[in-house]
């Protein structure tokens, strides 16, 4: 299975555009949304035959990422963040990794490393 560089989480706009950018400069990016049906309509559309893998969960979205896993979050400021740092982290622990984080204003990058 081909493996991500980096994950993107939440592809509205600014999410979308970014992992767009991302790929066009020769990342593979791994793109998941919490809201149904939002990764298989940006898989058939826009990022349809480029270098992308569409995760349909928390748990593909990690297996995904080569190591260290890399992600981006462009979701809502505040509590989503939390719950999205919270979500990958359980994952990441689970598997005895370690993590270093950043979160400023609407965007948060984890660097997850094995």
């Amino acid at each position: 299975m081909k493996k991500a560089k980096i994950g993107m989480v939440g592809l509205a706009v600014m999410g979308e555009n970014l992992a767009m950018n991302m790929e066009s400069h020769g990342f593979t990016v791994a793109v998941y949304d919490v809201r149904p049906g939002v990764v298989e309509h940006f898989m058939q559309g826009r990022g349809a035959g480029k270098g992308f893998i569409g995760a349909h969960s928390w748990q593909e979205l990690a297996d995904s990422l080569q190591p260290p896993r890399k992600v981006m979050l462009m979701i809502r400021a505040g509590e989503p963040v939390d719950q999205v740092i919270a979500q990958l982290l359980q994952l990441h622990e689970a598997e005895g990794g370690t993590w270093h984080g950043e979160v400023t204003g609407q965007t948060g990058i984890l660097l997850l490393c094995p």
